[in-house]
């Protein structure tokens, strides 16, 4: 299978050499489902970046920040089977900060767009602003774009918009999720 490289421009616009066949042929940062995230860094390394997110530890999530082979995002956490010694990634979530959520908004739409053109056959949902769970304030929101290949594998693309109060920083999310990975979050990352 021909990887598809995206090569993402100052906008994050996605530079398309080709259609792709499933996500596996997408990258962030280098970074694709189903590489092995032992090609990327060794054990210690990864043993270091870990962070707790899930109750459950059936999968585990590596955070990396600012690292100077970054191109395009402050940090990506790359999600494997905690058990698997070859680290097989399941899911990439690429992150980069705003200072202006309208920013976020106009780059989140950009993508939307290219990232959508590249598959046949998506379902596409759309929410424009949701409050976000994790802040009890209500001042936080979401605005979220899903596109779900028949398989079921999905790509989102998120802009958070945290409240001042939050403590956190608003960010354009970009995840590429397998299948099995998004099964494990809906029905067992947080029982």
């Amino acid at each position: 299978m021909n990887r598809l490289i995206l090569i993402l421009i100052l906008t994050f616009n996605f530079q398309i050499l080709a259609k792709a066949d499933d996500i596996s042929d997408l990258q962030i940062e280098g970074f694709s489902i189903g590489d092995s995230l032992l090609d990327y860094f060794n054990k210690k390394q990864i043993r270091k970046s870990l962070v707790r997110i899930y109750k459950s530890d059936k999968y585990e999530t590596a955070e990396f920040l600012n690292l100077k082979s970054f191109k395009k995002y402050d940090s990506i956490n790359i999600n494997f089977l905690k058990k698997d010694n070859k680290k097989t990634i399941y899911a990439i979530h690429g992150m980069k900060d705003y200072n202006n959520i309208d920013n976020c908004l106009n780059d989140k739409s950009e993508i939307s767009s290219e990232i959508e053109d590249l598959f046949n056959n998506v379902s596409i949902d759309e929410n424009n602003k949701k409050k976000h769970v994790g802040d009890k304030s209500g001042k936080s929101f979401t605005y979220d774009y899903y596109i779900t290949l028949q398989n079921k594998d999905l790509i989102s693309i998120s802009c958070y918009d945290w409240s001042k109060k939050s403590g956190y920083q608003d960010h354009l999310r970009i995840s590429i999720v397998e299948k099995k990975f998004m099964d494990w979050i809906n029905n067992e990352a947080y029982k």
